[in-house]
C-alpha cells in the first residue's frame, strides 16, 4: 500500500520523454472476470499510443515500450480478493516501473506526461482517513481501527465484575464499590486509548456504548484523546467489525462536510480582497507557476482542458505561445490533474471538495503563502 511519502517521491520523478500513468479499475464487483475490463484495457492503450504519436516518435516508441511492459504485468495476474483498482507508472528508458494494488475502484484513465500523473491517489489519500472506534460498557472496552472501510479489531478490555453474593458487603457501601470498580474499568480503557492515539495517530475518535457507559469513559479520556472525539454511535457491545465500520460512515462524512465548507468558505471570503487567496483556473496556474501556492482547493470531479510548454513545462489554460520561453504549447486533456501533480510536487496541501460552492466558483481555488 502507498503513502504520503511514496507519492511525493512520484510526483517530483520526471520522465525521458515522458511517463505513462495508467489507472484500471478492476473492482470485482463490476467486473467478475478479467475479460470484463479488457476492452477498457485496450480503450487506455488506444489513448495512450494516440497521445503520445501526438508528441512525436521518440515519445511514441517510449510509450508503446511501457505499454508493453503494463500488458505483461496485467497478463501477469491480479489478486483481486484485496485489489479493486491499480495504478501504474512506468517510463521504460529509464528503466522505471511502478505498479500499486489499491483497495478502492479507480476511474479509468492514462496520462502521457513528463511528470506521473498522482491526481487520482491524492483522491484516494484525503480519504483514507484513520478512525478509531471505541465501544465499552462496564465489562469490555473494545478498540477498532476504520481505515478505507476496513475494520482491524484489536485486543481490548475485560473486567469481570464482582458479584455481590460473593462479599459480604452491606448494600450501599456495595453500590459504592461497584461504582468505583466501573470507575477503574473506565480508567483502564482510556488508558489503552490514549497509548493507541499516541501509537497509530488516529484523525477521529468515535465512542459507542450505553450512554452512562459512554460518559463514565470521557471523563477519563485525556485531553489528546478528547481533542480527536467527533461523535458517538449506537451500537451494541457485541457488534461485528463490519457493523461497526459501517455505523461511523455518516458522522465521518458530517465532518468532513463541515470542514469542507469551513475551507470554501475561507477561500471564498479571502480571494475577492486578494488576501493571499485565488479562486478559478487562470488564477490558480499563475500562483502555482510562482510556487506561491501554500493549499489547492479542487471541486471533485473538476476537469478542465488546458496547454503546457513542452520545453519548459509551463502550465497555462489554453495552447499558445509559451510565455516563458516562447515555444509552442501542447494541448493538455486534463490539466487539473497536471495541476494536482505539480502542487504535490511543490510540498502544497491537496484538499477535495464535494458539494460545495466552490463547485460554482471556478471549480479550484487556493491559499497562498505569500
Amino acid at each position: 500500500m502507498f503513502d504520503e511519502r511514496r507519492v511525493h517521491e512520484l510526483a517530483a520523478r520526471r520522465g525521458d520523454p515522458m511517463v505513462t500513468s495508467f489507472y484500471l479499475d478492476v473492482d470485482g464487483r463490476r467486473y467478475p472476470r478479467p475479460t470484463d475490463y479488457e476492452p477498457h484495457v485496450t480503450n487506455l492503450f488506444h489513448t495512450a499510443r494516440r497521445r503520445a504519436a501526438e508528441s512525436g516518435e521518440v515519445a511514441l516508441a517510449a510509450v508503446k515500450d511501457d505499454l508493453d511492459l503494463i500488458r505483461t504485468w496485467l497478463d501477469g495476474g491480479i489478486d483481486r480478493a484485496t485489489t479493486r483498482g491499480v495504478a501504474v507508472f512506468s517510463c521504460a528508458g529509464q528503466g522505471y516501473f511502478e505498479p500499486l494494488l489499491l483497495p478502492v475502484a479507480v476511474r479509468d484513465q492514462v496520462s502521457i506526461d513528463p511528470q506521473p500523473n498522482v491526481g487520482q491517489l491524492l483522491g484516494i489519500l484525503e480519504h483514507r482517513r484513520r478512525d478509531l472506534v471505541v465501544l465499552v460498557d462496564r465489562r469490555q472496552g473494545r478498540l477498532v481501527r476504520v481505515e478505507l472501510g476496513v475494520a482491524v479489531e484489536l485486543p481490548g478490555v475485560v473486567d469481570e465484575p464482582e458479584r455481590q453474593v460473593d462479599t459480604d458487603v452491606e448494600l450501599g457501601s456495595w453500590e459504592h464499590r461497584r461504582e468505583e470498580e466501573a470507575r477503574r474499568h473506565f480508567r483502564r480503557v482510556a488508558a489503552l486509548v490514549l497509548e493507541e492515539v499516541r501509537h497509530w495517530h488516529p484523525d477521529h475518535v468515535i465512542l459507542g456504548g450505553p450512554g452512562d457507559d459512554v460518559a463514565g469513559l470521557n471523563a477519563c479520556l485525556d485531553d489528546a484523546v478528547t481533542a480527536r472525539v467527533v461523535g458517538t454511535v449506537t451500537l451494541p457491545i457485541g457488534a461485528s467489525t463490519g457493523q461497526i465500520a459501517a455505523s461511523i460512515v455518516d458522522t465521518i462524512r458530517e465532518v468532513e462536510r463541515r470542514r469542507e465548507e469551513a475551507l470554501v468558505q475561507e477561500l471564498l471570503d479571502r480571494a475577492p480582497q486578494q488576501r493571499k487567496a485565488v479562486l478559478g483556473l487562470p488564477a490558480v496556474m499563475a500562483a502555482l507557476a510562482d510556487r506561491r501556492v501554500r493549499t489547492l482547493v479542487v471541486a471533485r470531479d473538476f476537469h478542465a482542458v488546458g496547454a503546457r510548454c513542452p520545453a519548459c513545462g509551463h502550465l497555462g489554460v489554453a495552447a499558445c505561445q509559451c510565455p516563458e520561453c516562447g515555444t509552442p504549447s501542447t494541448e493538455v486533456d486534463d490539466i487539473v490533474e497536471v495541476a494536482i501533480t505539480q502542487a504535490f510536487a511543490q510540498d502544497v496541501g491537496v484538499e477535495f471538495c464535494e458539494g460545495t460552492d466552490l463547485d460554482v466558483s471556478g471549480g479550484i481555488g487556493a491559499l497562498e503563502r505569500f
